[in-house]
Order: structure tokens, then sequence, then C-alpha cells
């Protein structure tokens, strides 16, 4: 028997950060970054929820790659006062550290209810809004927790708060919307409910990664990739990843590469390595092997941008 979890509630589309209002709870703890509170996202959340009378505490000391003396600090600010929501306001590493506060203190006391856990993502690429995952660093080395505990109960994909991410990272953390959506696809897990998710935010990249990246302003663009980015997350936190993101967290640990670059790096020789692929690839190999599927998915859009070969030869 095979299950598809849906999960969590998401919010999308212009003003989607209003959602804050209608949340439950008179007591939350802020995760986030000092590049949310110097861009004044922190303080546009803080005073959503003031507005409210959502008593809230900040812990805005989150770093990129957040190690576990992080987690430790988070944990024992939010264990001076348990709140009643958890808010995690950042790219991928400020909602890892979230995840991993919250579970590793629910597992030091177990007795307190688990917290209403909202994910609201500021860049457009990790998904982790919608996962169970969270990746921690530890020296060199980069640790990935995975438990349905840690999954959000709410998600806000406002994309105001992508408008200005830069350039750079703009195609860094799509590449890895790209990656997460080809390694779900080939997963052995994979379904047809990850499958659809997938081939649809292939699509997306396809159309509008470019604009994104060329173009900051192309809200069209940045709204989007945010929805690829989640829908992306959905896909692999039911059919999970493959070599690529096992490599890039390796290169990203021992060489601080990021995460996004270091899959892209890494992608077109993965694929070639897994579907044994030398050359071109008009022809499915006998029985159509899931292998080959994610040179059919991406036909489409390369001869939409006038690519007819293959775009990835064996290194063998």
């Amino acid at each position: 028997m095979n299950e598809f979890l849906i999960k969590p509630k998401i919010h999308f589309g212009a003003d989607a950060l209003n959602a804050l209002r209608d949340l439950p709870g008179r007591s939350a703890f802020l995760v986030t970054d000092q590049a949310m509170v110097k861009l004044g996202m922190a303080q546009q959340v803080t005073r959503l929820l003031q507005q409210q009378q959502v008593r809230c505490r900040q812990y805005d000391s989150v770093a990129s790659d957040p190690d576990i003396a992080a987690i430790v600090s988070g944990m024992k600010m939010m264990d001076d006062d348990y709140p009643e929501l958890i808010i995690a306001l950042g790219g991928g590493s400020v909602i890892d550290a979230a995840k991993a506060v919250m579970y590793t203190l629910w597992h030091c006391r177990q007795e307190r209810p688990r917290p209403c856990f909202v994910a609201i993502p500021t860049t457009s690429g990790t998904g982790s809004e919608v996962t169970s995952f969270s990746v921690i660093k530890s020296r060199s080395e980069k640790l990935v927790l995975v438990d349905e505990f840690m999954l959000p109960d709410v998600a806000i994909l406002d994309p105001q708060l992508v408008a200005s991410v830069p350039p750079v990272i703009t195609a860094d953390t799509g590449m890895d919307v790209l990656c997460h959506a080809l390694e779900a696809y080939v997963s052995r897990r994979a379904s047809d409910f990850s499958d659809a998710l997938a081939e649809k935010v292939v699509q997306l990249v396809f159309h509008h990664l470019l604009p994104s990246y060329q173009q900051g302003s192309d809200m069209l663009a940045r709204e989007k990739m945010h929805n690829a980015s989640c829908m992306a997350g959905m896909a692999f936190t039911n059919a999970s990843l493959g070599v690529t993101h096992s490599m890039a967290h390796a290169l990203g640990g021992m060489f601080g590469v990021p995460h996004g670059r270091a899959n892209a790096l890494l992608m077109q020789e993965a694929i070639a390595f897994n579907a044994d692929l030398d050359g071109e690839c008009a022809t499915p190999p006998p029985g159509n092997t899931p292998r080959w599927r994610v040179c059919w998915l991406c036909r489409p859009p390369l001869r939409a941008k006038g690519l007819t070969a293959c775009w990835w030869r064996s290194p063998r």
C-alpha cells in the first residue's frame, strides 16, 4: 500500500501574508534572520500579529546553513516562553532551523502541546514550507532530519516577499526547484500524484525562471516560480530525492557551495549516470523504464526553446 501526504494548508498569491490575521493562538515565536530584519519583512509580520493582539518573541540569529549551536540557542529562547505559534520567515535555512528547534525541543518536553507551525518562504527554491525535511550543519557535514512532525501546518506564499531576491540567488534557488522535480519524478517512490506535480513544475521552471532572473520586477514570473518551488517540495517530500542531492549536501558542507548551484553542477552527470544515457535519447529503451522518463519530460520545453538535442551526455 502506498500513501500521498497532503499538508499544509497553503495561502498563495498577492497579499497572502494577510493570512496571519486568521491564525489561532495569542503567543508566537518568530524565527528569522538579519536579512529579514534589515528588509523590514520581520517587522511586517510582527505588526500583523500585534494587530491581532498576538504577543511575539523574535529569534533572528539564524545564518545560512544553520548549525547545531544555532538550534540550541533557538531551543533555549523558545523554551523560556513556550508559544502557541511558531512562525518561520526566511529562506530554506530559516525554515529548516525552525523545524529543528521545534522538533528537538518537543523531544525534550513531550508533555507540551505541539505549536501551530507557519512557514513563510522568502526564496523560491527549497520548498521547505511543505516538506518533512530539515538540513542542519555539523562541522563540515550536513545532517538531514526527516519526520512528519516537522511538516508545517500553514504555508504562506506571498510573491511580494521574493520580489527583491538578487539574480544570483534567483538562479541558484531556481535550479534547486528543477532538481527537486526531476529527482522526485524518477524516484522509485514516484506515483501518479507526485508525477503530476513534478511535470507541472518543470513546465513552470522552463517558462518562468529566466524571466524572473533577468527581470526581478516581473511579478508573474516571481509568483509562478514561488508556486513551482512549493509544488516541487510537495512532490519530493512524498517521492524523496536522489544522488544529486546527496552529493550536493556533501559539496556544500565541505566547500560552502550554495545548495542550488551544487545541484546544477551535478545534475546532468547524475541524470546521465542514473539513466545510463549515451548521447541522444530520441527513443525510449524497451519497456519505457522510469529512468528514461526525465528525458521525455524535458523534451517539450526544450523544443519550445528551439533545442532538439538531448541536454546531457553520459560521462562514460
